[in-house]
């Protein structure tokens, strides 16, 4: 090729292309590749892998791939490799040589699911437990910069080890055959995201890094229990999980997570319980699908504020349930900050603001749920004093009913 300052090609849904001319290798300063939904590709030439300024390379879509080049791992600038449903059986030994790789991905084929196991061209190089005679089987090793990983639709299922990604950031195990969690996630000390949806067979989730900031759980039908060890707990995003009863370790929180729940039956027939389990925590944040407050609230009334005495008996904290609604989805998420006060004193005791992820418009009710640790509070309340609660939400939300629930040490 006579073009030797060329820096990017885009060949998106070149339906019709065959096959890449070897001389793309002397394309010397191109950093992007784009052969997205080029279904007719069966191949790539070998030089490829000379073109040591290459960042990004997409084959994603390109259904009759079958093999990357066998020197893959000499392209020593590459950083995104996308290769979402292909048809390659086996990636080459030399990926680990991919010292910069930060993006990968390798899901698998999003909608003809029962026709093509994907999980089965995959399965040698993420498993080294199963035989496999016919070659040496590549691993994750020396994939040390690796920051993004999907492998969504893999068919993938336990035995898996994923512990040596030391710079893993965000891992995506959408529609898995997975019972539990792979090993090694725990080892993983960079992780901040993880998603499960439609896992519908994950059983049970734990074990998880203390560096994780956001967990994911949508439409696994089956997980009955999450388990959290740490005194970080991440945001949990539970959706759709009819089975899951129980969030342990919550009562060990060091930090201010959100729990966000919608249609998760038994764990909102439990919710009395999920708050006992948190009273020895600082503070949590729960919002989830329900336009009531409970019959078990010492206080409850319609509006953005509330106002209740203090009782003569010794306060360890409160529930602050506040319901709101939007006729319409909202972005960005609103934000909503309360504010309690000793209205007998004139004092703000404690105040407090998160965004409400108000994700679907129906129904249009949502509770902001909150527990309140009195060693939060900067001065005692006395007996017979007047307490308000009041809270603001942005972004058109409506609050419509506000409640307070007192906890006492005994």
């Amino acid at each position: 090729m006579g073009l030797p300052c060329l820096e990017r090609i885009i060949l998106e849904g070149c339906t019709s292309l065959v096959e890449v001319h070897q001389s793309i290798g002397h394309l010397d300063s191109l950093t992007l590749l784009n052969l997205e939904g080029c279904k007719s590709l069966k191949n790539l030439p070998e030089s490829i892998c000379y073109l040591k300024c290459l960042e990004s390379l997409n084959i994603s879509r390109c259904i009759n791939l079958e093999k990357l080049p066998d020197q893959l791992g000499d392209m020593e600038a590459l950083t995104m490799l996308l290769a979402d449903g292909t048809a390659i059986e086996r990636l080459p030994s030399s990926i680990g040589h991919l010292k910069n790789l930060s993006n990968l991905s390798l899901g698998g084929f999003k909608y003809d699911l029962s026709s093509v196991s994907w999980f089965s061209h995959i399965l040698p190089w993420l498993s080294p437990r199963i035989s496999n005679p016919r070659a040496l089987l590549p691993t994750f090793t020396g994939l040390n910069s690796l920051r993004r990983l999907d492998l969504s639709y893999c068919g993938l299922s336990d035995g898996t080890d994923l512990g040596g990604l030391s710079s893993l950031q965000e891992l995506n195990f959408t529609r898995n055959k997975l019972n539990n969690l792979p090993n090694g996630i725990d080892r993983l000390p960079e992780l901040q995201v993880l998603c499960l949806y439609h896992c519908a067979d994950l059983l049970s989730i734990s074990d998880l890094p203390s560096t994780l900031h956001s967990l994911m759980v949508y439409h696994c039908t089956s997980i009955e229990r999450l388990s959290i060890h740490s005194k970080n707990v991440p945001d949990m995003y539970l959706v759709n999980c009819q089975q899951l009863s129980d969030i342990q370790g919550l009562g060990s929180v060091g930090n201010k997570p959100l729990i966000y729940v919608d249609n998760c039956s038994k764990l909102a027939n439990n919710f009395k319980s999920l708050l006992q389990a948190s009273f020895k925590g600082e503070h949590l944040d729960i919002c989830l699908r329900d336009s009531e407050i409970p019959d078990w609230f010492s206080h409850r009334g319609d509006g953005s504020s509330i106002s209740f005495y203090v009782p003569d008996s010794e306060i360890q904290g409160l529930i602050v349930w506040i319901v709101c609604g939007a006729s319409e989805r909202r972005l960005p998420l609103p934000y909503a900050s309360a504010t309690i006060r000793n209205k007998s004193k004139g004092v703000r005791l404690f105040h407090w603001s998160t965004f409400i992820p108000l994700y679907y418009s129906k129904p249009a009710y949502h509770s902001w749920v909150n527990y309140v640790t009195f060693s939060r509070l900067p001065c005692a309340m006395e007996g017979g004093e007047v307490v308000e609660h009041s809270v603001k939400i942005t972004n058109g939300v409506v609050v419509d009913k506000c409640g307070v629930h007192l906890i006492s040490k005994e």
